[in-house]
């Protein structure tokens, strides 16, 4: 019964930074074992080739620009390949949503089957969003909160290109302070987590096995966070949706009179 409710909570009102994190947690907590599968199986190959590749000796002697090479050769990763644990956990979230089961495996085949439209969606959000921060730096921080959905549109709503960063933008317009505000909050805890987590790590030995498992342990708590920023995607658009419905039951009983 307490799920029904927690079903309703989510589909009916927006939720509060609390609510949305307490309602995260809890569908984290209860599909962990599914979560932790589809991170390992894609963020280990990730880590470790990261950790693999090789560093120009003249690198070694600039951490600062060392730190930034690894940054950005992850960043790459995280988007071409991350995307699959990503679109994979939305499917198992918005399933224990609608209280359906969904395996692990069934999640992962999910997150192939969806990861060309995301690369696809990516590289066009890229551009249009390069454009506009090569035109002014305010419309790129706009139109980048705007898209903030596309990956989960076009693992759930199974649409994607312009089709679904304009399904996004429809879902903040009205909102965008909310939103900025939603995922700067999501962003910082992350953050602050990570740091903490972190730290036991920094009293071992640097070797491959260490950093992959640091990398990978980080993956799987900022997956808390990927849940948290999936259940916030959910209520917005499940409102968006009963808004829309019920202005089209408004429109028919007006034509109806």
């Amino acid at each position: 019964m307490e799920m029904i409710t927690d079903v309703r909570k989510i589909k009916t009102h927006p939720l509060g930074i609390f609510e949305l994190f307490g309602e995260s947690w809890k569908y984290y907590s209860t599909n962990f074992a599914k979560i932790l599968l589809i991170i390992v199986c894609v963020y280990v190959p990730i880590n470790t080739i990261v950790l693999l590749i090789p560093v120009h000796e003249s690198l070694l002697e600039d951490p600062v620009r060392l730190a930034q090479l690894y940054a950005r050769i992850y960043q790459a990763f995280e988007t071409w390949v991350g995307c699959i644990a990503t679109v994979g956990i939305a499917a198992v979230v918005e399933g224990a949503v609608l209280g359906t089961t969904l395996s692990w495996g069934d999640a992962m085949r999910q997150g192939f089957s969806r990861w060309a439209s995301a690369v696809g969606t990516s590289i066009v959000s890229g551009f249009i969003l390069l454009g506009l921060f090569l035109l002014l730096i305010v419309p790129g921080i706009i139109w980048s909160v705007y898209y903030t959905f596309w990956l989960y549109v076009v693992a759930l709503r199974k649409i994607g290109g312009t089709t679904a960063l304009a399904y996004s933008k429809n879902l903040v317009v009205g909102q965008w302070w909310r939103v900025l505000g939603v995922i700067i909050v999501i962003a910082i805890a992350d953050l602050i987590t990570g740091l903490i987590v972190n730290i036991p790590f920094a009293f071992l030995p640097d070797n491959l096995i260490v950093n992959v498992l640091s990398n990978t342990t980080l993956d799987v708590i900022s997956g808390l966070f990927t849940v948290t920023s999936i259940m916030f995607f959910l209520n917005t658009d499940y409102l968006k949706k009963n808004v829309q419905s019920q202005n089209q039951s408004v429109d028919l009983i007006s034509e109806a009179r």
